[in-house]
């Protein structure tokens, strides 16, 4: 672990994370979605440009320093390559909006990434001995065999398969981790992300905030924040 490697070096590496300082109405935001580790789905929706998916990333960062170590699996996923490879920028080359975003994880920290969407190593490899797999979420069948820690899933309402999601589910049993997902909302009501996952979301909280003190604590198994370009730091001065 992280342990090791830093007795067997002298130097200091810096990985500050910028996380969102507000909260909705439930008095919960994003920086109590980093630190939660009860719940098995979060879900980020909201507007372009409203830093769902730099947030998740910052959140993939923070997991790894927790979870990482030899052999351990992060999954990056999205409907395209080229998207899911939008999320893997974010974490290790940076990206430019109206200013200079850098990288999450500094390069000192990675051994190798893949600079292309095509080449046959898909995998970011991390000094401790930890990957994040960068893949499509087009099909089923490709998602099967292969256990995570955690896993990101951009531009979720895209796919129109439920059983991806099924499968991705299936794939963080083991380790007790968690999905992470964001998207735009689409229109389709009846879209799977809409019925299994943010209603799923919506229904909890409507539950946890009008609940008695007398009653049963709400499982909060899945959490959702709205976020909007009017409050996103990775944009906004």
């Amino acid at each position: 672990g992280f342990d090791r490697l830093a007795a067997e070096c002298d130097v200091t590496v810096a990985m500050p994370l910028r996380v969102p300082d507000w909260v909705d109405e439930e008095g919960y935001g994003p920086l109590d979605m980093l630190l939660d580790t009860t719940c098995r789905q979060r879900m980020l929706e909201g507007g372009n440009r409203g830093g769902k998916t730099s947030h998740s990333a910052n959140m993939a960062a923070y997991d790894w320093l927790l979870y990482g170590g030899p052999g351990a699996e992060f999954a990056l996923l999205a409907p395209e390559m080229k998207q899911a490879h939008l999320i893997k920028k974010k974490l290790f080359e940076g990206e430019t909006t109206n200013r200079f975003n850098p990288p999450i994880i500094p390069d000192a920290l990675w051994l190798a990434i893949p600079e292309k969407e095509r080449q046959e190593d898909q995998c970011c490899h991390m000094v401790d001995g930890s990957n994040f797999w960068i893949t499509h979420a087009k099909q089923a069948g490709h998602l099967k065999g292969r256990a995570w820690v955690r896993a990101y899933w951009t531009e979720a309402y895209e796919c129109m398969h439920s059983e991806v999601h099924t499968v991705a589910r299936a794939r963080l049993v083991d380790a007790a981790g968690i999905l992470t997902l964001d998207s735009t909302p689409g229109r389709d009501l009846k879209h799977w992300l809409k019925t299994g996952v943010v209603d799923v979301a919506n229904a909890e909280k409507h539950l946890a905030m009008h609940a008695k003190p007398t009653d049963p604590p709400v499982p909060r198994l899945t959490r959702i924040l709205n976020f909007s370009s009017m409050r996103n730091p990775w944009i906004c001065p």
